[in-house]
C-alpha cells in the first residue's frame, strides 16, 4: 500500500469481497534523502492509518538498496545517454513484481498480490477489470507483463 487513494481503495474493494488483506508498504527510497513535502515517512503512516481503519494487517519492507542498484542507476545511465527513461518501468519489473511479489509469496504466504493501478472498477457488483484499453503509460508497463482475465 503506497498510503495513496488507488491502493487503499483496492484494499477496501478486496476487503468488502471477502478476501484476506493484508497492507505492505515498500520503502523504495531513503527518506534522508529527500528534500519534498510528501516524504516516504507520510506515505507509511497514511498506509498504515487505512490499514487500521480498514482493520487489516500493515507489514514494511525495504527495497532501497534494491530500487537504487535495479532502478535508479540505470535511470542515470540512460540519462548519460541523452534518453529519457520511464524508472516507473524498471520499478515494476524488479522491485514490485519480482522481489515484493516473492515477499508476500514466500514471507508472508499470501495467495495473490493486488495493487490499485491499471485498473477500472464496475458500480454494480464492486467488480474489479483490467481497462479495456491501453493509454501509452499503461502499454509500457504492461508491455512487460502476462495480463490474465
Amino acid at each position: 500500500m503506497s498510503g495513496g487513494v488507488d491502493s487503499s481503495v483496492a484494499a477496501l474493494l478486496l476487503k468488502r469481497s471477502g478476501y484476506n488483506v493484508t497492507g505492505v508498504f515498500m520503502r523504495n527510497w531513503d527518506s534522508l534523502d529527500e528534500s519534498g513535502v510528501c516524504t516516504t515517512e507520510k506515505d507509511c503512516e497514511d498506509a498504515f492509518k487505512v490499514c487500521q481503519i480498514l482493520d487489516v494487517p500493515f507489514h514494511q519492507v525495504s527495497y532501497v538498496k534494491e530500487y537504487w542498484h535495479d532502478v535508479f542507476s540505470n535511470l542515470l545511465k540512460e540519462y548519460e545517454k541523452g534518453r529519457t527513461p520511464n524508472p516507473d518501468i524498471l520499478c515494476n519489473k524488479h522491485i514490485k513484481f519480482n522481489h515484493f511479489h516473492k515477499y508476500a509469496i514466500n514471507t508472508l504466504g499470501a495467495d495473490a498480490m493486488a495493487t490499485g493501478h491499471y485498473a477500472r472498477t464496475s458500480q454494480e457488483d464492486e467488480e474489479v477489470f483490467q481497462q479495456p484499453y491501453t493509454p501509452p503509460p499503461t502499454s509500457l508497463f504492461r508491455d512487460r507483463f502476462e495480463i490474465r482475465n
